[in-house]
Parts: C-alpha cells; structure tokens; sequence
C-alpha cells in the first residue's frame, strides 16, 4: 500500500543490460548465472517484450516516486543509478549513502569489501548486450516493438535509445569496480 511507505530507495539501471541479467536470470535460476549463448531466439523475442514492458512499468513507477505525485506517497526517496553505484569515481560514497538511507551504519573497510567482492566476482565471457540485441537473434519488428516500449523510461532516466556500435566499443572496455 502507498500510504504506508515512509522512504524509498530507487536503483534503476539501463533497460538492455537489466532485461539480459533478468533473462539470464530466468534461464539459469541464479542471480550470478550466465549466458554464452541463446539456444531459442523465439523464447529470447517473447521473453524480451515481456521484460521490457516490466521494466518500463517499473520505471513509471519509480519517476512518480521521483517526481513526488501525489497518487504514490513514497516518502523520502533515494535515487542512484547501478551504472553509477559500479563505475563512478565516488561510487563508495554512493554506496554508504544508499546504505546509510536504509539505516545501516556502514565503515571503510566494509564498503572496500563490497567492491572487491565485485571486482572478483566480475563476470566475463558472458552474453553482451550488443551480442544479444544487435546480432541476428531479434527481428526487426520486436526491435522496434522493444525500442517503443522503452522510449518514454530511457528518455526519462536519461538514458539513449540502443546503439548497437556504441555498445560493442563500451564492451571492449573493462573497468575495474575495486576503489582506488
């Protein structure tokens, strides 16, 4: 019920990343389960529209919160991306910052803990969204059903439609999640 939530946290992450962890997610029954391959680029299609219209109903629902309507008291709100929570040059202080909102008190040496278990837990070899997105496996028309269903949540949060040549240079590039 809305009127009972006194605060909010709001992770969000960009669409094309969040529906391939949650497909890889659905195939492999875990969170830190990964895909090398698509064996069924039907299921991939229908699984895909799916995902996207959660994540876009999602992020409706989080823009009120971060909009304050009316409709959806959602208290105090805390809003942080989880491309920033990785990669930003502060990201340590956004982590204590989402935590420390949740009411935990949390040190150095715990948050230096939680990016090297990222770091070594960092996964490679897997899927990628441009080989996912990009390749042969989705026709052009849930492409383009994929792209008007996410339209308003990228614009919104800031994010830019696919761009299958960006996203396989972003790839190339490896960055490290461990605090300097």
């Amino acid at each position: 019920d809305w009127p009972h939530m006194r605060q909010t946290a709001l992770l969000y992450r960009e669409p094309y990343a969040a529906i391939l962890a949650q497909y890889a997610l659905m195939k492999t029954g875990s969170h830190t389960g990964m895909l090398t391959q698509i064996d069924d680029p039907g299921d991939f299609s229908a699984a895909v529209l799916t995902l996207a219209q959660q994540w876009a109903k999602t992020l409706d629902v989080q823009l009120d919160c971060k909009k304050g309507v009316p409709e959806r008291p959602c208290g105090s709100t805390h809003i942080v991306s989880l491309e920033e929570l990785l990669t930003s040059p502060d990201r340590a202080k956004k982590l204590r910052s989402l935590v420390e909102f949740g009411g935990v008190t949390v040190d150095d040496e715990r948050l230096r803990c939680a990016f090297e278990h990222a770091e070594t837990f960092h996964r490679t070899g897997g899927l990628s969204v441009a080989e996912a997105f990009c390749g042969n496996l989705l026709s052009a028309e849930v492409l383009d059903k994929l792209a008007t269903t996410l339209q308003d949540g990228i614009g919104a949060w800031g994010y830019a439609p696919l761009d299958c040549d960006a996203h396989k240079v972003q790839e190339k590039t490896v960055r490290s999640w461990a605090l300097p």
